[in-house]
């Protein structure tokens, strides 16, 4: 009795053994054959990121632990985002020997890559001096037609970017080319895009917001490239024409100045009491006038001699002060 019970155990114990033996090795999401692990319980991150050129089982699920470092599938490009139907990330799960179990409303699992975005100016750049040596025309500013356009490399990459099959039409000034970045890398995604080269002026802006009724300083300005197919007629492109002047409204940082936007500084308020001088080559008078108008410096306003009640022509010199033009009634003027 004894001896078949013995028997009996270890028949069980050789089955078992057996049983684990002979267990078939589980295969990774990468098709590769891997020995079977414990059941593990997972669950899926909130927010998948991967920083690799690979989406791992880490990437995917808390809790892993020795499957984490197992490939799903290739990674998007730095910055993009793939999505992957759930029965695809099941399947890599069950094949890892990893316990979970999908919302029944989950359809999708959206996976992005971690990217360093690579200067718009350095893009820019490089497109304008390819242009530049392939046409033979001096280097001119480009424009993309995607205003949005970014292009990322992997974080440990330097964000760097070379142009290749340029497509340049020296008339249209248009161009279509393909950018690669990181410029060594061989494997980098290849991005096509359009655009044209534009010809460009600098043009003085504010550097801070001005409100209204304020004086122009020097200090204040700043200048940007713009291209010429925005400069109408009425911007102002000299600082000189902005400095001391006066706005007529706000305006705000960074944006062009028109002609309408500003005037001469308003040194005379209409009704305001003012200091009236009339000089000849033989005499020098002042008296107390009200303006009729208000006016800039050097502008010809109305003003009665509050003496006389006479109203004569009179040209703003400073803060209240004017110069009378003659002393004639206005009436008498005209």
């Amino acid at each position: 009795m004894k001896l078949h019970l013995a028997l009996a155990i270890g028949t069980a114990l050789l089955g078992v053994a057996l049983t684990d033996v002979a267990a078939p090795a589980r295969a990774a999401g990468n098709g590769t054959a891997l020995a079977a692990l414990p059941a593990s319980q997972v669950w899926l991150r909130p927010n998948i990121t991967a920083e690799g050129r690979d989406i791992t089982l880490g990437d995917l699920f808390e809790n892993a632990g020795a499957a984490a470092h197992r490939t799903f599938a290739a990674a998007p490009a730095p910055g993009e985002q793939a999505n992957f139907r759930v029965v695809q990330v099941l399947a890599a799960a069950e094949a890892a020997n990893l316990q979970w179990q999908p919302d029944a409303n989950l359809r999708y699992v959206s996976v992005s890559r971690i990217g360093k975005l690579v200067p718009r100016r350095e893009i820019l750049d490089q497109l304008a001096d390819r242009i530049a040596r392939q046409s033979g025309e001096p280097r001119m500013p480009v424009l993309l037609s995607d205003r949005n356009f970014s292009l990322s490399v992997a974080t440990d990459e330097a964000p760097t970017v070379r142009v290749e099959d340029l497509d340049y039409d020296a008339r249209s000034q248009r161009f279509t080319a393909v950018l690669v970045a990181p410029a060594n890398d061989k494997r980098a995604p290849r991005v096509r895009v359009q655009g044209r080269v534009h010809q460009v002026a600098e043009v003085p802006v504010l550097k801070v917001r001005y409100g209204s009724g304020q004086i122009i300083r020097e200090a204040d300005l700043d200048w940007i490239e713009v291209g010429t197919d925005r400069l109408t007629a009425d911007i102002i492109t000299d600082a000189a024409a902005l400095i001391g002047q006066a706005t007529k409204r706000p305006l705000a940082a960074g944006t062009l100045v028109r002609g309408n936007d500003v005037q001469r500084p308003v040194l005379v308020g209409k009704g305001a009491l003012v200091t009236m001088s009339l000089s000849t080559p033989h005499m020098s008078l002042t008296t107390t006038g009200r303006a009729l108008d208000a006016g800039g410096i050097g502008e010809a306003i109305q003003v009665t001699n509050v003496q006389s009640n006479k109203t004569v022509l009179a040209t703003v010199i400073g803060p209240n002060q004017v110069a009378v033009i003659g002393n004639r009634p206005l009436a008498a003027a005209r």
